[in-house]
């Protein structure tokens, strides 16, 4: 069974640098965005240093938002590879099925091979056990 399990660093690198430029990009225009609307908002006012501020810390506010968001994506993409990675150094000896409703059952020789329980003793033993529950239960 094959796997994709190479993540394209390059392509990683680029999504980083680019992450990074969008993220100044962005805080610039929601500073200047935000410094808009209140000249809208204000037309009598004469805009002092509080606004500058304002802007300037909505402005990071909205590029750290980015910045954090893209971090994380490349973060989940580089997990997902490894457990990629991982799954396929385990996919020989694990028998991987498809698991709804119409997927077949695993036949019981090859899960007790798998387990190294007899499922039949087992079965039994917990059969036994809630019986004796329910009778204890009732007697009470």
């Amino acid at each position: 069974m094959e796997w994709a399990t190479e993540v394209d660093e390059k392509a990683l690198g680029a999504m980083e640098r680019l992450g990074h430029r969008k993220a100044l990009c962005v805080g610039l225009l929601a500073g200047c965005g935000y410094s808009i609307l209140q000249f809208k908002v204000r037309r009598k006012v004469a805009p002092g240093p509080k606004l500058a501020i304002q802007a300037l810390l909505t402005g990071t506010l909205a590029g750290l938002a980015v910045e954090g968001y893209t971090t994380f994506s490349i973060m989940q993409i580089r997990r997902q590879a490894e457990a990629l990675e991982r799954f396929s150094h385990t996919a020989d000896t694990v028998r991987v099925i498809k698991i709804d409703n119409g997927s077949p059952p695993i036949p019981v020789e090859e899960m007790d091979a798998a387990t190294g329980v007899n499922a039949a003793e087992a079965n039994a033993a917990l059969w036994k056990q809630i019986r004796e529950q329910d009778n204890k239960a009732r007697h009470k």
